[in-house]
């Protein structure tokens, strides 16, 4: 299984992506994949990949990361893990932290809050996987998943509750 790691620009400018990488390298994966617009300013023990960075939402900027990362042959199943994210286990499993919780805040709260309404509207539970700890996807579901999901709009929606909340049927409505 390969790891996915997507850096937004402020997150190449920090080396916190060294110590990550370093904590992947204990497990047994195929290939680490660094997703970013520029390459970082520093060595990196990973298969750099050109991503774009064009989005107000650093959701979409990930999302589309993966997309440029499944495009140049990511394994079936990946590891997404965020720069400053450690790995305990070799398989995370994708664990939720109750419902979403609508309440006022910044823009990844707003975008929260839109995933929880978008989710809803289409039938789908609302559970929180934004948890900020690494998770496993399948690239064929990502790729059907984002096709259909309205994730670069300007509040846009978050990566993970968008996708673990729409790996099941939808409930009869």
């Amino acid at each position: 299984m390969d790891v996915i790691i997507p850096l937004s620009f402020t997150s190449i400018l920090n080396k916190d992506v060294l110590n990550t990488i370093s904590n992947i390298r204990k497990f047994q994966f195929d290939r680490i994949f660094i997703c970013s617009k520029e390459y970082p300013n520093y060595s990196i023990d990973a298969i750099w990949l050109q991503a774009p960075d064009s989005w107000a939402n650093k959701d979409a900027n990930q999302i589309d990361a993966i997309f440029t990362a499944i495009k140049n042959g990511i394994s079936a199943n990946f590891l997404r893990c965020s720069d400053d994210e450690k790995l305990l286990c070799q398989s995370p499993l994708a664990k939720h932290a109750g419902e979403i919780i609508c309440q006022q805040g910044g823009r990844w709260q707003r975008r929260l809050n839109n995933t929880h309404s978008w989710l809803k509207m289409h039938g789908f539970t609302t559970y929180n996987y934004d948890t900020h700890t690494p998770k496993i996807y399948n690239k064929e579901k990502f790729v059907e998943i984002f096709n259909k999901s309205p994730y670069q709009g300007h509040v846009g929606l978050t990566i993970e509750s968008t996708y673990f909340n729409q790996l099941t049927e939808a409930p009869p409505l």
